[in-house]
């Protein structure tokens, strides 16, 4: 059977004082209430020591459960003075009886046949105090608790990673140039066609990284490619010495030491001319220059084999995907000094948080008081900052877990690797989606497991909630 446990233990005076119309010196502690499947069991223990009570008079208390127009009585009970007391067991009246006075303290005790509108009630004591010829003196009434029966969210406290703080902050920005040169040369003629805004776009990314005070450029690497038409050694010879040209005018501009720069270069670029005709399946010569270019002929023999069997496709190529081939990839890496001042942190990540680690941004999350906006957004910026990152998308499915965003929380497990805490957190994922086995498969396989964390309680826990 399935039984859920809801206790309160109250002392006198933690019942709320008696409003006026209810008689002085009637309190309750040890309250408690325990549902079961079917049943609801409500305990009490009644002090009515306090009460003044005339002789020939009764106060009638009848607990009382109620939510909106629903209510259920309890079985009364009665504080007597003597003379009705001895009357009313010589009647030998079913309602329990007790006597006022030093005496009058006593365990009540009811069952019910539980329904579903009681998961959300009311318990309260109603009183009707009668004299003599049970004439009526008053009526009142008392809160004593109210039930929540509902089932309980399952939302575990979050389970938090802190992440391992970076010796030194790499970072890199990659990007492509199209620099043109007149046939079989290889000098950078910056007034030669579009030449002046491919450098401009080449200095433009060099001046935002060598700007930041923050940033030291550790080396610029380019590598440049050659487009297939044409005898080979030539295009690995314009290859090699066009890309030694553009690196050695970038290290000319900014006076930057030879070690900074380094090349490589390749002599046809057969990978992107595939990239594209898988990119454009379209034309009828589209598979089978495909077919040619990823084939094992030597470099020389495709070409001349594509430029008879398919001279249309050939001559498409030639004006329209060559030109783009020919092209210089650039890389700058450079590190980024650490920071160690929260507010420094914060203002960073406002204005460009590429620039933090996982272990500043949680230094800063750590800061923040847990579940507010700004805690939540820590998480959010770093598995954007860091997709591919166990710890992040740990942290990330945990708030999104606590927050309720079930779809979020499944794509951040997607990709948070097999730790304790991820392990764990796909248990409260599959709870909150009903999979209650396949929950407690996952918190059961937990107790083998070391973390970072202990979640032996929170697996156990877990699991109580699921019985």
């Amino acid at each position: 059977m399935n039984k859920l446990l809801y206790t309160i233990l109250l002392t006198a005076a933690s019942v709320p004082a008696a409003s006026a119309d209810v008689p002085a010196g009637l309190t309750v502690d040890s309250l408690s209430y325990e549902r079961s499947e079917n049943h609801l069991l409500v305990s009490m223990v009644v002090d009515a020591r306090h009460m003044e009570v005339g002789s020939c008079g009764q106060i009638t208390v009848t607990p009382v459960i109620s939510s909106g127009s629903r209510s259920l009585t309890l079985p009364p009970f009665a504080i007597c003075g003597r003379s009705k007391y001895i009357l009313d067991r010589r009647r030998e009246t079913t309602m329990q009886l007790h006597r006022s006075g030093k005496d009058a303290r006593f365990p009540y005790s009811a069952t019910i046949d539980y329904e579903d509108w009681m998961k959300s009630a009311d318990l309260s004591l109603t009183t009707r105090e009668t004299g003599c010829a049970d004439a009526e003196v008053s009526e009142g009434k008392r809160d004593l608790a109210r039930f929540d029966f509902r089932p309980k969210g399952f939302n575990p406290e979050a389970v938090v990673l802190m992440a391992a703080e970076e010796e030194v902050k790499h970072r890199s920005v990659k990007k492509s140039a199209y620099i043109e040169f007149p046939v079989n040369r290889y000098a950078i003629e910056p007034l030669y066609r579009s030449n002046g805004s491919e450098l401009d776009s080449i200095k433009n990314t060099i001046n935002i990284v060598k700007s930041d005070r923050d940033a030291t450029i550790a080396s610029i690497s380019i590598e440049g490619f050659a487009s297939p038409e044409g005898p080979y050694g030539n295009n690995e010879r314009l290859a090699r010495e066009r890309t030694k040209s553009l690196a050695e005018y970038v290290r000319r501009l900014y006076s930057f030491p030879e070690s900074l720069m380094t090349t490589a270069w390749t002599a046809e670029n057969w990978e992107g001319l595939c990239r594209w005709l898988e990119a454009n399946p379209g034309e009828s010569w589209s598979a089978p220059i495909l077919r040619l270019a990823k084939g094992d002929l030597k470099p020389d023999v495709k070409e001349y084999e594509i430029q008879h069997r398919y001279p249309e496709g050939y001559g498409y190529l030639l004006k329209n995907v060559f030109p783009a081939l020919r092209r210089s990839d650039y890389r700058i890496d450079y590190t980024i000094r650490p920071y160690a001042d929260v507010a420094e942190i914060a203002e960073v990540m406002r204005t460009n948080p590429s620039k933090l680690s996982l272990y500043e941004l949680y230094r800063y999350a750590n800061s923040l008081e847990p579940g507010s906006d700004d805690y939540r957004e820590v998480f959010e910026v770093a598995v954007r900052l860091y997709p591919d990152n166990e710890t992040a998308n740990v942290n990330a499915a945990s708030t999104a877990l606590k927050y309720g965003n079930l779809t979020k929380a499944a794509n951040y497990l997607a990709k948070a690797g097999d730790s304790p805490e991820a392990v764990y957190l796909r248990g409260v994922l599959a709870a909150k989606q009903g999979d209650t086995a396949s929950a407690r498969a996952l918190f059961e396989s937990l107790k083998g497991m070391t973390a970072v964390r202990d979640l032996s309680r929170e697996a156990d826990e877990a699991i109580s909630l699921l019985e």
